[in-house]
């Protein structure tokens, strides 16, 4: 069973980082600009209570079980198309079957 903790980044503004961007979607981080904004984010404990909860509202979405048979089905369909490509290997492509 996945944990329902929530994660800890350092805010990567104005870049755009897609854990981050995953993070606030969800809303289950805990994103931070310097030591001292993170020890406020982690003294506020009714904040983090909600994103525990909002984490484990969404902890289906980041379980490996969850993507398990994509990815299964992904990789047999790279080695049934090696096997059957004279000289290596077709290039590939990737269909997105699942937003998180």
């Amino acid at each position: 069973m996945p944990s329902s903790l929530s994660w800890i980044l350092k805010d990567n503004w104005p870049s755009r980082v897609a854990l981050q961007q995953l993070a606030a979607r969800h809303d289950v981080g805990v994103v931070f600009t310097d030591f001292a904004d993170l020890a406020r984010c982690l003294r506020d404990r009714s904040r983090l209570a909600e994103l525990t909860a909002n984490m484990r509202a969404a902890r289906d979405a980041f379980a490996f079980e969850t993507h398990m048979e994509d990815l299964v089905t992904f990789f047999r369909s790279i080695i049934a198309r090696h096997e059957h490509t004279p000289g290596g290997a077709a290039p590939i492509t990737v269909t997105r079957r699942r937003t998180l």
